[in-house]
């Protein structure tokens, strides 16, 4: 790398023109004028709430950010937000993330210091519904969804031209499937492989994540899809010698069966999610859910 910044610092965009995804939401915000109101960004990690907040408060003489899930009680809001209001300046700005994460007291006191307009807040979450409504109420709130794979796969083959990154094509779809949409998850990925001097390929990449090859989950859905018993114990036996996490299995599984709306799969392997959060997860277990999707 050229410097010593983090991917995710370095290639965060300075201007509203340069954030990808969410046009709806970029544009509806380059038309506000310089009053507008509280701001409520919500939506999945790495899809721009942040990036567009820092890129506001340039607008401003004082900006306090703070992370709710570092201090969530009430004495971050009695203290350090209702402080910060007092000041004396013409324009001050409170960037709040992760705000779901603030306790209920905590939440009714932010809305009362809310309601004295002295200070503009951006308030950022990725669950509404865990957001007090009182403060809902006193905000725009805008929906960010996912970044949509051909709007940010140019921007990271060209972070990787610059970073000096060899990305193989296998690589690249590796890169997409493990960030899921987050563009900042892609970053962080690549942060992780921006040293090595080799190609990047999928293997490399799913082995540094610790999770299982897309490739191999898709060799295991086929066996169960055509019933080969002999090819899905082989699978599920090599993956099981290299210890992966069996979240991760259940996880990569779901994904491949959403995606080919296969609503009989998704249904059995969200009762096995379940069966594990109750702590049943032996490998007897998985062979006892992959018996009753071959049954489909």
């Amino acid at each position: 790398m050229s410097n010593n910044l983090l991917l995710t610092e370095k290639y965060r965009p300075k201007h509203l023109n340069d954030v990808i995804g969410n046009k709806n939401i970029v544009e509806m915000i380059k038309n506000m004028d310089d009053s507008f109101p509280h701001l409520l960004l919500c939506g999945p990690p790495g899809t721009g709430k942040t990036t567009i907040a820092k890129i506001l408060a340039n607008n401003f003489e004082k900006v306090l950010e703070l992370n709710a899930s570092d201090d969530r009680g009430i004495d971050v809001v009695r203290n350090r937000i209702k402080t910060f209001t007092q000041l004396n300046c013409n324009s001050k700005l409170v960037i709040l993330d992760e705000c779901d994460n603030l306790t209920a007291p905590a939440q009714q006191a932010l809305r009362r210091i809310m309601e004295t307009k002295t200070t503009k807040f951006i308030l950022i979450c990725n669950v509404v519904s865990k957001v007090l409504e009182p403060i809902q109420s006193r905000t725009a709130i805008l929906r960010f969804e996912r970044i949509v794979i051909d709007e940010f796969t140019d921007v990271l083959m060209e972070v990787c031209k610059k970073e000096g990154i060899n990305l193989t094509e296998s690589g690249k779809d590796a890169l997409i499937y493990l960030s899921g949409g987050d563009f900042r998850s892609s970053l962080n990925i690549l942060q992780a492989v921006s040293k090595l001097d080799i190609p990047i390929d999928d293997n490399i990449l799913y082995e540094i994540n610790g999770v299982p090859n897309r490739k191999k989950l898709l060799l295991l859905m086929a066996a169960i899809r055509t019933k080969r018993e002999d090819k899905l114990i082989e699978i599920v036996e090599e993956m099981f010698s290299e210890k992966f996490d069996p979240n991760d299995i259940l996880s990569g599984l779901f994904t491949i069966a959403k995606d080919s709306d296969n609503y009989e799969y998704l249904k059995i392997i969200a009762e096995f999610q379940y069966k594990m959060a109750e702590g049943l997860s032996s490998k007897l277990q998985f062979y006892s859910m992959f018996a009753k999707m071959m049954e489909i």
